[in-house]
């Protein structure tokens, strides 16, 4: 028969130690609608980021010959008993899900056959005037487009840099006509850091709505294939892990007592860079382990800190994947500009809300 989806139903997919806190006076500084085929459909009741229409075609009748009963009659207990089988077995806690080549394990799924469009829902966490955003990673490319952005929406953002010194690219961002920028010092490789610049922000009262962790690093590129790139140490892979994978629970951790939710945001977003090469299925082209390696342990870090935010309900996550970005990291190269990205990426965050389900966006939302 055909299913009956009248009402959409929603997708799951799944500072150093004395840190000076410097605040700035405030100066005064259309949704793409991304569709996407999925095999399947994946129905939570607690509600999710994407909207879901099934469409199957009506039965055919067909007309049986005398002689054609016997077998009809049995294609159709066995039918039957197939049925009751599928709906008798209980429904898997867990499924997988792929968007955009990223496989993601969902919580709580059914499945229903039919052909899917999804679209991704509209604003439940608005950025603007009552937002206030700690931006991790703001000192140049996507991270300094986000701060860019987000001033241009009116929200207070404050801004880390890892040097003493206020980098001019930051300095800068604080002539813009709408907004307010502050600063903070911290190293997310530094466990010191992170503790400082939490307790200054503490010290100033400061309630945050949004945290986005931006802070990142690459690391050897090379593989096995004798490219004539420098071996893969294992210094590398600690270091690389140290700030993309550590870097960001250290930051959750730290930062998570000064979340505050207000009338336009309902419940604290916290967005964290990833990227697909974090992803197993992905992976096409070997190399950059220790960039790969770390994005995984991220990818699966950030999983545990929004089930521990959600239990307590102080918080929920997004872990996001920006695409190749022209920024220095690629050397210059890449598909897309940080404006681009930013733009895309801070539509995913603005359709994250106490109803979203843990998920991977990329900067198409």
């Amino acid at each position: 028969a055909p299913v009956d989806t009248a009402a959409p139903v929603p997708v799951t997919a799944h500072l150093s130690p004395a840190v000076p806190f410097r605040h700035l006076q405030p100066h005064p500084h259309g949704p793409q609608q991304a569709q996407r085929s999925v095999p399947r459909l994946f129905a939570d009741r607690a509600g999710g980021a994407y909207a879901v229409r099934a469409h199957n075609a009506a039965p055919h009748a067909v007309d049986l010959l005398p002689n054609q009963w016997p077998l009809a009659l049995g294609l159709f207990f066995l039918g039957l008993m197939a049925t009751t089988a599928v709906w008798r077995k209980p429904p898997r806690e867990m499924a997988m899900v792929s968007f955009g080549g990223v496989r993601l394990q969902t919580d709580s799924v059914s499945a229903l056959p039919g052909t899917l469009d999804v679209e991704p829902q509209e604003v439940v966490t608005p950025l603007g005037e009552s937002s206030t955003v700690l931006v991790v990673g703001a000192t140049r490319g996507i991270g300094n487009e986000f701060v860019r952005q987000l001033l241009r929406k009116g929200c207070t953002v404050i801004a880390t840099h890892r040097e003493p010194a206020i980098p001019a690219s930051l300095a800068s961002l604080s002539k813009t006509d709408s907004g307010s920028l502050s600063f903070v010092q911290l190293d997310v490789g530094d466990e010191a850091s992170v503790a400082a610049a939490a307790k200054a922000l503490k010290d100033c009262k400061v309630e945050l709505t949004h945290i986005i962790h931006n802070a990142g690093i690459y690391g050897p590129r090379g593989s096995l294939n004798g490219d004539g790139a420098p071996a893969t140490r294992k210094q590398d892979m600690m270091d690389v892990f140290e700030i993309n994978a550590v870097g960001p629970l250290l930051v959750a951790q730290a930062f998570a007592p000064l979340l505050k939710a207000n009338d336009s945001c309902p419940l604290p977003v916290l967005a964290f860079l990833t990227s697909k090469m974090g992803s197993v299925d992905d992976n096409g082209s070997g190399g950059s382990y220790a960039y790969r390696a770390s994005k995984s342990a991220c990818n699966n870090i950030v999983k545990s800190i929004y089930i521990d935010l959600k239990n307590q309900a102080r918080g929920t996550c997004v872990l996001l994947h920006p695409g190749y970005v022209r920024t220095d990291m690629t050397n210059g190269n890449g598909l897309i500009d940080t404006d681009e990205c930013v733009e895309g990426l801070l539509r995913a965050i603005e359709a994250t809300g106490p109803r979203t389900p843990f998920r991977w966006v990329d900067f198409k939302a």
